[in-house]
């Protein structure tokens, strides 16, 4: 028996959980009767060389995930297999069948089946039954249409015992080459958010032990991986499993590092302790911030409050010892454009690391999707799923909010720009709301850090010329050419110059040494003469 699993992710650095959390389960003999292939590629790829290939290895059975990103591809791909192989059965699960499948098989002849929820324990059962030529797709999660278009829908598969499954990497198509690897240590959700998937069943949260994690991390490091990201929906909902879990972290200082998601609000005292005493450098911390609307929390049934999010929040940034990304989500119900930019410039002032801006995406499964039309929101029909209007946005301003979280990945999350972006729109009210619209001419698809910074300059010109000099002080300490006109007024200091005095204490001709003023202030910068097109190697503002 051929089985083939096809494998399409979004970049090279990621690859299929779901094949290997699957795989594992199998028994040796149940492998012994199957022959395994897998075709590994991402939306770029050529569809038709992943055509070639499937089609060489002609499978009796293809199974993938589906999701936002690459649902489009994969199916398109699927349907050309399916026009060379028509006897191929292919199977689909993912995020992108939680919902209703009933009009998806209609339009997708193609696909035999489909499956919701939780797979683990019911592939297993189903590989048997295929192995034994007849093929159960009776079993809990399977949805599929007969030739007279009578659909079966036999609901959702949930994983009634987590902890005893055995794990991805245990399984020989665990990928450890890639960036960083990813990991469960609980299965299901307390939360009731009405945009995620795990929101709509309030599920029984069910976890690993530490010292479970512990030994599957030592496995890991055998392995080389130095990239961990823990796929918990709120890595602290069971402040002590979330405290059992960093002390097991902390072990693996200076040879892992860990990437978390952290409800804000929900940080007590003793994980605030622990938190405290963590190593520099272990952990990579996501605050799910979402609005600093009550109303707007309450309505996307988020717990926790807004002042209690900004004060966890304020805690993880001061400790200094990772970094911390926060997040919002454009187009909540009740969500209005002038609190998106309220609460960005207030996150902007905590100063995290990043800040995420995203579109709310009406996924299948969720609250927001069944219940779209009460709610006012208006989404696209197609992945990835963004709302186009909500009860509080229009969609010139949805076009705004979507700009915004471009223009958060150029400016403020980028290390060249971030503190001088951070300063102009926090101490300037009007700032971002007239850069947002400024942008609205400017195509942001493609920015590197010239043109990025050509553009902040280009428009504090025209806007607020006092802080150009902000701008040019940035594009200096990045190492970017200093003939351009972003760089301003900087001018080169020589020895013997009486003008000025360089502060620099070691003045050698291996450097060269140039100055700007900025306001009652002047920034100094020495550059090493050999390296070119590098940041300064010191700055010095007096």
């Amino acid at each position: 028996m051929r089985f083939l699993w096809l494998d399409i992710n979004s970049s090279y650095s990621h690859s299929s959980l779901a094949f290997p959390a699957l795989e594992a389960q199998l028994s040796q003999a149940q492998r012994e009767k199957i022959q395994w292939e897998i075709i590994s590629g991402t939306i770029n790829s050529d569809t038709g060389n992943l055509v070639a290939d499937i089609f060489f290895l002609k499978p009796d059975y293809i199974f993938s995930t589906l999701w936002l990103f690459n649902s489009e591809f994969t199916l398109s791909l699927l349907k050309r297999i399916k026009s060379l192989l028509p006897d191929v059965k292919i199977i689909l699960g993912g995020p992108e069948f939680l919902g209703s499948n009933y009009d998806f098989l209609l339009t997708n002849k193609e696909i035999t089946a489909v499956f919701r929820g939780e797979a683990e324990e019911t592939f297993p059962l189903f590989v048997q039954s295929v192995i034994d030529s007849s093929p159960d797709y009776s079993l809990p999660g399977f949805c599929l249409t007969d030739h007279n278009q009578n659909y079966t829908d036999n609901g959702e598969a949930i994983t009634n015992d987590f902890p005893s499954l055995i794990p991805p990497e245990n399984s020989r198509f665990f990928r450890f080459d890639k960036p960083f690897v990813q990991i469960e240590t609980s299965r299901g959700c307390f939360n009731t958010c009405s945009f995620c998937v795990s929101g709509s069943k309030c599920s029984k949260v069910q976890y690993l032990d530490a010292g479970t994690v512990n030994k599957r991390l030592e496995y890991l490091a055998s392995k080389g991986i130095k990239d961990v990201r823990i796929l918990d929906r709120t890595f602290n909902a069971n402040e002590r499993h979330a405290i059992s879990l960093l002390d097991v972290f902390s072990g693996f200082a200076g040879k892992m590092t860990f990437h978390l998601e952290i409800h804000p609000a929900l940080i007590r005292d003793n994980l605030k302790r622990t938190l405290e005493s963590l190593p520099a450098g272990l952990l990579h911390v996501e605050a799910g911030i979402q609005s600093l609307n009550d109303t707007v929390l309450s309505l996307a049934g988020r717990a926790g409050s807004s002042e209690a999010s900004l004060e966890g929040l304020r805690f993880l940034i001061s400790l200094g010892l990772f970094e911390v990304h926060a997040d919002l989500i454009a187009g909540l119900p009740s969500y209005t454009y002038k609190s998106l930019i309220e609460d960005y410039i207030t996150l902007a002032k905590c100063s995290p690391s990043e800040i995420q801006t995203e579109l709310l995406k009406v996924l299948p499964g969720t609250f927001f999707k069944e219940n779209a039309s009460k709610l006012n929101l208006k989404y696209s029909p197609v992945p990835p799923y963004e709302v186009l209007q909500s009860d509080a946005v229009n969609p010139v301003d949805m076009l705004r909010a979507s700009r915004l979280s471009r223009i958060s990945d150029i400016w403020y999350n980028d290390k060249r720009w971030h503190s001088c972006f951070r300063k102009l729109i926090t101490e300037n009210d009007k700032f971002l709301l007239l850069f947002i619209d400024f942008t609205d001419s400017v195509n942001l698809s493609s920015a590197a850090p010239q043109r990025a910074g050509s553009i902040l300059f280009d428009f504090c010109n025209k806007y607020f010329p006092e802080l150009s000099v902000q701008v040019s002080h940035a594009w200096i300490s990045a190492g970017l050419p200093l003939n351009s006109k972003v760089a301003g007024n900087v001018k080169k200091w020589e020895k013997g110059f009486t003008g000025k005095n360089c502060p620099f204490s070691d003045l050698t001709y291996n450097n060269s040494y140039y100055y700007l003023d900025i306001n009652e202030n002047t920034a100094w910068y020495s550059f090493l003469n050999k390296r070119k097109n590098y940041p300064p190697e010191s700055i010095i503002i007096n």
